[in-house]
């Protein structure tokens, strides 16, 4: 799989009204529960039709659509890093939910297809977005980071830590898929993506 995507997190009042200060929700540490204010995805540019797989595969391109449905995948081009599709995702996040960058207080990052062991992707995607003196660290639980990504940033909200998180979950497994007839079962399922 080959995408991003990115959700921001801010602090609601649990029962009454805050008051409004910009997009965000100005209001005391008691009683605060985490919402989403925005969610955006990135998909490498390159689709690859279950007819355009390589041959080498020995693939039945309506068979893989009639027993899983897919029809295509998003292949990332070779220097195309899980970090730049986390970038994309979270640019868009950024703009779509109204929130200024300077307000992102903590970013959590998720994957297991990082640009390197160590470090991990969370470093580069602050880097690449120029936000500056803020926590950011990488839970890297597999399939189910992002929902522990949630949880975390749910806690931290909740106990006023921090107001406003951006979660960037992130998997890139086009650059190791392999072209010979063992390695038809995954490479005829997987793409890159980012939510």
């Amino acid at each position: 799989m080959n995408m991003s995507g990115a959700p921001v997190f801010a602090p609601r009042k649990r029962a009454g009204i805050g008051s409004v200060g910009g997009s965000m929700l100005n209001i005391g540490q008691s009683g605060l529960s985490a919402f989403v204010v925005g969610a955006a995805h990135a998909l490498p540019p390159h689709s690859v039709a279950n007819e355009d797989l390589p041959a080498s595969l020995g693939t039945d391109p309506e068979g893989i659509s009639k027993r899983t449905g897919i029809r295509s995948r998003h292949w990332a081009d070779r220097g195309v890093y899980t970090s730049d599709l986390g970038v994309e995702a979270a640019t868009k996040v950024i703009a779509q939910s109204g929130i200024a960058a300077s307000e992102i207080d903590c970013l959590i990052a998720t994957t297991q297809t990082p640009d390197h062991l160590i470090p991990g992707i969370g470093v580069a995607i602050q880097a690449k977005l120029g936000l500056k003196d803020i926590p950011c660290f990488d839970l890297r639980n597999q399939c189910s980071g992002f929902l522990y990504a949630l949880q975390v940033a749910r806690s931290f909200i909740a106990t006023g830590t921090y107001s406003c998180i951006l979660i960037v979950s992130a998997e890139l497994h086009s650059h190791g898929l392999g072209h010979e007839p063992r390695d038809r079962k995954s490479t005829r399922l997987n793409s890159s993506h980012i939510t």
